[in-house]
């Protein structure tokens, strides 16, 4: 990692404070500012900068009259405003709703009034959603807009402009509402009962590895609307003082360039990834240099053996599989244990974290048919 790779060594009393509060961007800003926090074709934020802007745009908010628990949905391409969106809520008591933008409108706008948003940040990409949306954000006593002007919505760098980007009083821990896919009907809110820094402090980083001042670098392939990209491609590495680097939608020999290009060495994926990865051309897979790699994590579908033995075997036994929903998380596995089993997804983390229930909420002998029931993490979550 270069003459980047000294470990920036921080008391655990200290990081889990910041954590507890939600500031742990604030920690890293102090101690390596001038590390990128955020790399991405629409723009680059070291620690210090991320910072700064966090704190102006939560102080808008707390100018526009939001309080602890209002709704914040934020319809957004992989851009730093997505990420200062989510820090500044982290750190505010707000309650934030990703809003996946390849929904159609009307699946979009019921999320957006689902919610109770008193705040909607759009992406001026996706302005024919933020046009109709005005009707479903009637509660909103905030409007932004990101990258460019919408009409009734106030521009982003406007709103923040005039605020101040030092540490905010009094900072509060935020919540996120994850929205299921809604493949039996309406989609649901899935509001967790704890700050979404929560957890995520270096007990939790601990497979993963991420050290403040290791050089260590993220490449998020997948959008951050989705739960496992925003918190395994992004909150973590964050709290973890690594860069993250934003992929604007998905490419095969791109994710290799960036690979490169960035020196990464962490990266999530799901199996579809793998399998076109694994169909380029022997002659683009050896174009490209991947020794900077230590960690690839993947999960969100089963993965074929075939395909899991073959990235294993191109990009060496850093790869990890996790077995979760967006409630929670069951299991993890590195490619060791994999190997000795092929298909497993690994042990959960305490005998009562998974139970398999029958109809009666009795548990299932060991090769018996039941019900998979998972802890949540935290304080747990309701619809």
């Amino acid at each position: 990692m270069g003459a980047e790779a000294t470990p920036i060594r921080v008391d655990r009393a200290r990081l889990e404070a910041a954590s507890d509060r939600g500031t742990l961007l604030s920690l890293w800003s102090e101690l390596c500012p001038d590390t990128p926090a955020v790399i991405s074709d629409a723009g680059v934020r070291t620690f210090r900068e991320l910072d700064a802007r966090c704190n102006q745009l939560a102080r808008a908010f707390r100018a526009a009259g939001l309080r602890e628990g209002d709704g914040v949905a934020l319809v957004c391409s992989n851009r730093p405003e997505f990420v200062e969106v989510q820090q500044a809520t982290a750190r505010t008591g707000l309650r934030l709703t990703p809003v996946n933008w390849h929904l159609s409108a009307e699946e979009a706008h019921y999320i957006i009034d689902n919610c109770d948003a008193k705040v909607l940040v759009v992406d001026a990409r996706f302005s024919d959603i933020a046009r109709a949306a005005i009707a479903q954000s009637a509660k909103a006593k905030l409007r932004l807009s990101v990258g460019g002007d919408i009409v009734g919505y106030e521009a982003y760098e406007a709103c923040i402009e005039p605020h101040s980007g030092d540490d905010i009083e009094a900072p509060l821990p935020g919540t996120e509402m994850m929205y299921t896919s809604g493949t039996t009907g309406r989609p649901k809110g899935v509001a967790f009962r704890r700050g979404p820094q929560e957890g995520t402090s270096v007990s939790t980083v601990k497979p993963a590895g991420y050290r403040a001042g290791m050089g260590h670098r993220h490449l998020c392939t997948g959008p951050l609307y989705h739960s496992a990209p925003l918190i395994t491609s992004m909150r973590i590495p964050l709290a973890g003082g690594a860069t993250v680097v934003l992929m604007d939608g998905w490419d095969a020999e791109q994710t290799l360039s960036l690979i490169e290009r960035h020196r990464v060495t962490h990266t999530h994926m799901v199996p579809t990834m793998f399998h076109r990865l694994l169909a380029l051309p022997d002659e683009v897979k050896a174009r490209y240099d991947l020794s900077s790699l230590r960690f690839a994590i993947h999960g969100a579908a089963p993965c074929p053996l075939s395909a899991k033995r073959a990235m294993i075997d191109w990009w060496g036994p850093i790869i990890w599989e996790y077995y979760g929903a967006t409630e929670g998380m069951a299991s993890v596995v590195d490619s060791h244990d994999w190997l000795l089993r092929p298909g497993t997804v690994g042990k959960p983390p305490g005998a009562d974290h998974v139970k398999v229930l029958d109809e009666a909420g009795e548990p299932c002998a060991p090769g018996e048919v039941g019900a998979i029931f998972i802890r949540s993490a935290g304080a747990g979550f309701s619809y």
